[in-house]
């Protein structure tokens, strides 16, 4: 079971994905401008419970939606259900 999906911004072009889940399992994200989710980030297979994954070359001022997925040690998989988030707008230097 997936639970506590967040994602927080770290700069205009990137955010982290943070989640848990009851068993230790993988941690990937599927994400793009719709729930079609173009994009997967790269899986990592460490079987963990707490989970974090960071993507990068983003676009700012983008909205995003996303879900994320993993898997136990016997491949039985979990996703979540969509959510989304918005990069920050790049600010121009004074």
């Amino acid at each position: 079971m997936i639970s506590n999906v967040v994602a927080t911004s770290v700069s205009n072009t990137s955010e982290t994905i943070t989640w848990t889940t009851d068993q230790s399992a993988s941690s990937q994200v599927n994400y793009g401008l719709t729930t079609t989710y173009t994009l997967s980030s790269t899986l990592d297979p460490t079987l963990v419970t707490s989970h974090s994954v960071t993507l990068t070359g983003l676009t700012p001022g983008t909205a995003y939606d996303f879900d994320v997925m993993s898997a136990n040690a016997l491949s039985v998989s979990s996703t979540s259900t969509n959510s989304s988030f918005t990069t920050t707008v790049q600010r121009p230097l004074r």
